[in-house]
């Protein structure tokens, strides 16, 4: 008990400071990662006043957010509050990961397979990794659903919070596919060819399946479907959560994705060649991954 205590302050003292820096870091980041390539702020600006069909008077406030540091791009209050209660309840999910798995006698839960004298400490990897691949979606969703674009920055500060997932990805791929491999080549692979294996999977799984719903959306609309932002961003994720993992990603993101564009045609709000930023359907569907599935699948 006094350990699950323990894990709720930490989980808590974790999740304040995280909405706090999205805020903070969503509102201060140069006006340009939110621009085209060979695109400035001021252009941007117009671009996204002509596909969002705002008013003069939005329009101006979406160029100032651009170009004006001071400008508050998401308010502070109550956001960076809403965030934190999202961010502890990440890292509480995380670090008392499948509780109801718990064995007679035992204090703290020990779900899937880590049963040895290290589980706390993969655990506590888990935690601080699932927690930081949450921040950066986040960030990313708020660039896409403000600004229709998904910073190429953003998805390189992806990659080392994704990195933190690959002794998670060796212990996944050691139950599921270890011994198959083993069988097949012969061979006991190592954890970090494992975990090479499944992440090389996860990437090539992702890119694969944006470019056939790229091509499939080009050859029956006869426009682009998808961003290049989009398909980075999958073959990010498919590092970040390998094969299983962006496999629930593509089928989550594709089925809100279509829901909120049928209710918005539905509702008069959108035209069938309007364009809608995905990015924040697929990292919902990636924080929903590493929320709920994730510790179930260890």
């Amino acid at each position: 008990m006094v350990l699950i205590i323990i894990k709720i302050a930490l989980s808590i003292a974790a999740g304040i400071p995280a909405g706090s820096a999205v805020v903070y870091v969503f509102n201060h980041v140069p006006g340009r990662w939110f621009c085209d390539y060979g695109e400035n702020p001021v252009e941007r600006g117009r671009e996204l006043a002509k596909a969002k069909g705002l008013t003069e008077k939005d329009a101006e406030k979406v160029t100032r957010s651009l170009v004006d540091p001071a400008f508050k791009r998401i308010k502070e209050n109550p956001w960076r509050w809403v965030f934190a209660v999202g961010f502890s309840c990440i890292c509480l999910r995380l670090s008392l990961q499948a509780a109801g798995q718990t064995p007679a006698g035992e204090l703290f839960p020990t779900g899937g397979h880590f049963h040895s004298g290290g589980e706390q400490l993969l655990i506590m990897q888990l935690t601080l990794a699932g927690l930081s691949v949450c921040w950066v979606l986040l960030l990313i969703a708020l660039a896409d659903k403000i600004y229709m674009i998904i910073p190429d920055q953003f998805l390189l500060i992806l990659m080392p919070a994704g990195a933190g997932m690959l002794p998670i990805h060796a212990e996944t791929m050691d139950t599921d596919m270890g011994s198959f491999l083993r069988e097949l080549t012969g061979y006991r692979l190592s954890d970090g060819m494992l975990a090479g294996i499944y992440i090389f999977a996860g990437i090539a799984i992702g890119l694969g399946l944006m470019l056939f719903v790229a091509l499939l959306g080009r050859l029956i609309s006869r426009t682009d479907a998808l961003g290049m932002g989009d398909v980075k961003l999958y073959a990010v994720l498919g590092f970040a959560v390998g094969a299983a993992g962006i496999v629930f990603v593509f089928l989550l993101s594709t089925l809100t994705a279509g829901i909120w564009a049928g209710l918005d045609l539905a509702r008069g709000k959108t035209g069938r060649r309007d364009h809608k930023p995905l990015g924040p359907h697929i990292c919902g569907a990636a924080i929903a991954y590493v929320f709920i599935i994730l510790p179930y699948i260890l």
